[in-house]
């Protein structure tokens, strides 16, 4: 709890300056690239929280792998400032919370969409109409493919589950039927 009240005030310090630079976009993107990079390379996360290892060698690595032009000044900035405060382990949460923060600064939400065959366009447009009317927001909707779905849909949005699948039906009757007291007549 305590690390995403952190990473919130980091998210917000970054939109922040990043809404004043008129960045947001490109800061987002680079936020995107710096966690994917950790992701893909985790020892060097590892590094900038080993506590024997100096700043100004972290600072250089940062330098280093977080060099222009996929980087900007302000994001090396920005990582530096991660490492003098020993924060750096909370880049991917500060990435999450910037999303969510960008998306409620534009009045969107994003919501999954998961059904047992791909949507066709006016499917989508429905979907992206429906959940409209319910949120008063704009959708940023997310389509996946989950055969397992069987038939229907699964929505996830705003931390609401709406499950119409075909595949949740069949497991309560399921359940119902075991509930169910067989007698002879």
């Amino acid at each position: 709890m305590v690390n995403t009240k952190v990473a919130q005030k980091y998210a917000r310090a970054l939109l922040d300056v990043a809404l004043a630079s008129n960045a947001v976009n490109d800061i987002g993107e680079q936020l995107k690239k710096a966690v994917a990079l950790t992701d893909a390379v985790p020892q060097l996360l590892a590094v900038f929280r080993h506590p024997r290892i100096s700043r100004d060698r972290k600072k250089q690595l940062v330098q280093r792998f977080f060099a222009e032009p996929d980087y900007s000044p302000l994001m090396r900035d920005f990582l530096s400032l991660l490492i003098d405060r020993k924060r750096a382990a909370l880049l991917p949460a500060i990435q999450r919370r910037y999303v969510e923060l960008v998306n409620e600064l534009r009045n969107l939400m994003p919501a999954r969409v998961t059904t047992a065959i791909p949507l066709n366009e006016a499917e989508r447009a429905m979907i992206l109409q429906r959940l409209k009317e319910l949120t008063g927001r704009d959708i940023l909707l997310q389509a996946d493919v989950d055969p397992g779905v069987l038939g229907g849909l699964v929505i996830r949005v705003g931390g609401h589950l709406i499950d119409g699948s075909l595949a949740s039906h069949l497991a309560q009757v399921k359940e119902r039927l075991k509930q169910v007291r067989v007698t002879n007549l």
